[in-house]
């Protein structure tokens, strides 16, 4: 490890927004390592010390309230530019989703109301005499004499 074994250590973990990056130009390759503007400003985020001598500190960068600066070429770019979140009701999609639901809710309750209107079939012309016939195929199968069933 690069940081050794012994005396005081420190590292730091850096969130940048616009550093450069010098990997290229590095003698550690494997390393993600940057270069930072002058005049950027870091935020603390946390501080750990997982071993005696070793302390972490992790470090936000944040925009500062006054640029120090000065741009390149007109309409540069210092920081990149922040992207606001839309809420998820004004997304195109959850808008043509809703209107879709709607759409299938209205021809539904239409439908609903035509088929519930409707008038019932008239009644047949012609009424059966004994609309409950019942019969019975065990007795019609029976070997015994009819005379035993009147008695």
């Amino acid at each position: 490890m690069y940081l050794g074994s012994e005396g005081e250590r420190t590292l730091f973990s850096v969130e940048a927004i616009n550093g450069r990056t010098v990997q290229a130009h590095s003698h550690f390759v494997t390393e993600d390592e940057i270069l930072l503007l002058p005049g950027t400003h870091m935020e603390v985020q946390s501080q750990f010390s997982p071993a005696t001598d070793l302390h972490i500190i992790h470090l936000k960068q944040i925009k500062p309230v006054a640029t120090l600066l000065e741009l390149q070429f007109e309409g540069a770019l210092l920081y990149p530019l922040e992207n606001k979140k839309k809420p998820w009701y004004k997304n195109r999609r959850t808008i043509l989703e809703l209107a879709l639901l709607v759409i299938i809710c209205i021809a539904g309750m239409i439908v609903g109301a035509v088929l519930g209107s409707r008038r019932p079939p008239p009644p047949p012309i012609c009424w059966p005499r004994r609309p409950n016939l019942i019969m019975d195929y065990f007795w019609s199968f029976d070997c015994g004499d009819a005379r035993e069933d009147l008695t």
